[in-house]
């Protein structure tokens, strides 16, 4: 079983809320008394932005929905609410760090715990495959994203960073975190977000899925995106530069909107599994999300809302219901090489 989180800012709240229900009714239908970790539910959970924040919080730090809706929420207090002034970017790196390091030493008992599990203690619990996305500072042109892995791959291997460096290299962005730099001297780089790459990382989920696991097969494909974007236009009198230090507002908020826009994946992948039954499933609010402003972490409440008269509308209960029987039976429905929608 295989899922992945958009990036949305605070928006990553609504994918929480999403998953929360699906794990509510998986609950139900394995007559358990709790709700499961998505940890031992999903074989491999990706993400970018936030939503790589809250894949890692899942998958390698095994947290619980009720354990991350809390630490979300108290993230956006202590990390998004002290603006920048005079600077290209809008929040403080150092508070991020700061409270990341301090959530992974709650859970694991070391700040500077690595990404990667080992394998010795992998093999004493279930092994929740996961990665984040970022681009190479240096090289946007490919728009091909860098992942950090919890696991070693045959081939295109990641750096075993500090689980902090992987959420500060996935969560810069011009208008919120400055760049981080990871490495050892001589072969460091330096890492932005997936601003101008991948948001959705639906492709880098089919292509993993085929790495990692070339003789398996997949009985189901979870997407949670975070919230429909608006209609994206360029300003006519705006010729944008990405590195520029300082760009306009106007232009970043619209660079920030095209980013956001993870329709067009999530699009193409519906397309291309519509005649697989019961495989691929896309959450994600229809209305409500769009006009959310500069102020969007104080926002909370309105993502809870237009979340929740989502998961009502007649439509996604019936996805709902579907993606929990799917992931209750664990049945094969594609084999992971036919998966792959690029070149692995």
């Amino acid at each position: 079983m295989f899922g992945w989180v958009d990036d949305g800012g605070a928006r990553g709240l609504s994918e929480i809320l999403i998953l929360q229900e699906i794990m509510h009714r998986l609950m139900v239908a394995r007559n358990l008394s709790e709700m499961p970790l998505p940890c031992e539910v999903f074989d491999l959970i990706g993400g970018s932005g936030t939503g790589g924040l809250i894949a890692l919080f899942l998958g390698r730090l095994r947290m619980s929905i009720e354990d991350i809706l809390p630490v979300y929420a108290d993230l956006a207090k202590k990390v998004f609410r002290d603006v920048k002034s005079g600077s290209g970017e809008k929040f403080k790196a150092t508070n991020l760090e700061r409270e990341i390091k301090r959530i992974v030493k709650q859970t694991l008992g070391d700040e500077d715990a690595r990404m990667m599990l080992g394998q010795a203690a992998s093999q004493l619990q279930k092994d929740c495959k996961t990665f984040v996305c970022a681009m190479a500072g240096h090289n946007l042109n490919d728009g091909i994203p860098r992942l950090f892995r919890t696991y070693t791959t045959t081939k295109y291997p990641s750096p075993n960073c500090a689980i902090w460096e992987a959420i500060r290299a996935t969560m810069a962005d011009p208008t919120f975190f400055r760049s981080i730099t990871i490495g050892t001297p001589g072969s460091s780089e330096n890492y932005i977000g997936t601003i101008m790459g991948r948001r959705n990382p639906i492709l880098e989920v089919l292509q993993e899925c085929s790495l990692v696991y070339p003789d398996k097969s997949v009985g189901c494909i979870v997407s949670i995106g975070a919230g429909k974007a608006a209609t994206i236009a360029l300003p006519s009198n705006r010729r944008p530069t990405f590195l520029k230090p300082l760009l306009p507002d106007d232009v970043l908020d619209t660079m920030r909107r095209i980013a956001l826009d993870c329709g067009r994946n999530a699009e193409e992948t519906a397309r291309r599994y519509e005649r697989t039954e019961n495989l691929y499933y896309r959450f994600d609010v229809e209305q409500g999300m769009q006009n959310l402003g500069r102020k969007e972490w104080e926002e909370l409440s309105s993502v809870t809302s237009h979340t929740q008269q989502y998961l009502k509308l007649s439509g996604t209960d019936t996805k709902l219901g579907s993606a929990a029987e799917n992931l209750h039976s664990g049945k094969p429905v594609i084999a992971t090489a036919n998966m792959c929608m690029s070149p692995c």
